[in-house]
């Protein structure tokens, strides 16, 4: 039960011997609740203790199991791909939204969307994906499954930085262009879905696509609320079985 430095074997079988016999007379029960500790799993202390330290399994090579690894690995990968083709379309979307807003949505709304896009992109995407998936429960009552909380966390984030691309996408096609649209009878919107935003996604290509590299790399931080994906299963496997 007690980690010691390696060679150091009667040291830890004398440590484990002193919280055997606090289990058993209670002094460990005792210190807990003192300070807040103590809970209904640790009532199984004492059965643990008994049968400490555990039998040895029967030694086998983790090569036997690499079948398994590698399916739990591919099933891992397929979380990653899913975190990341569900949420850099909606980032696509959001951003593009953003984008229009500020260059041919009202002037007062100019100001709450750039807002918007600087807090997202000065702030680390760790602390969105808290904020969704722990503080937004307090607040709202809502629970958000992990995976979910990852998809929106990541859709969120990067949809500040789609924001930019598609604005300068959209500032590079020239005037000319809404102006002849306008004049031919079209209204805005209809310009800007037939015209304006069709030139602008085929200059903002190169850099979606960085984006969406970017955004693949960044699942792995999703780890950090429980999703399991390729990198939270990989960091599994090899804390497991670290030999």
């Amino acid at each position: 039960m007690a980690l010691v430095r390696k060679g150091e074997d009667r040291l830890r079988e004398k440590l484990n011997d002193a919280l055997k016999k606090a289990i058993n007379d209670g002094t460990l029960k005792r210190i807990y609740k003192k300070y807040g500790l103590w809970n209904d799993d640790q009532t199984r202390l004492a059965d643990v203790a008994q049968h400490w330290p555990p039998l040895a399994e029967a030694a086998s090579s983790r090569w036997d199991n690499f079948p398994y690894y590698v399916w739990l690995l591919l099933v891992a990968s397929w979380t990653t791909i899913k975190l990341a083709c569900l949420s850099m379309p909606l980032a696509i979307l959001i951003g593009l939204l953003i984008a229009i807003g500020r260059l041919y949505g009202p002037r007062w709304l100019g100001v709450p969307l750039e807002a918007y896009v600087e807090l997202l992109r000065g702030t680390p995407l760790l602390l969105q994906l808290f904020v969704i998936y722990y503080v937004l429960p307090q607040l709202t009552g809502v629970t958000i499954p992990e995976f979910w909380a990852g998809v929106l966390g990541l859709a969120i984030n990067y949809s500040a930085y789609e924001a930019e691309n598609y604005r300068a996408g959209l500032l590079a096609i020239p005037r000319g262009q809404m102006e002849a649209a306008l004049s031919l009878g079209m209204s805005t919107p209809t310009a800007l879905r037939r015209i304006i935003v069709p030139q602008a996604m085929r200059i903002v290509i190169p850099p979606v696509t960085n984006d969406f590299i970017a955004l693949f790399k960044d699942t792995s931080v999703c780890t950090m609320i429980s999703v399991i994906e390729l990198t939270g299963m990989y960091r599994k496997l090899f804390n497991d079985h670290p030999k």
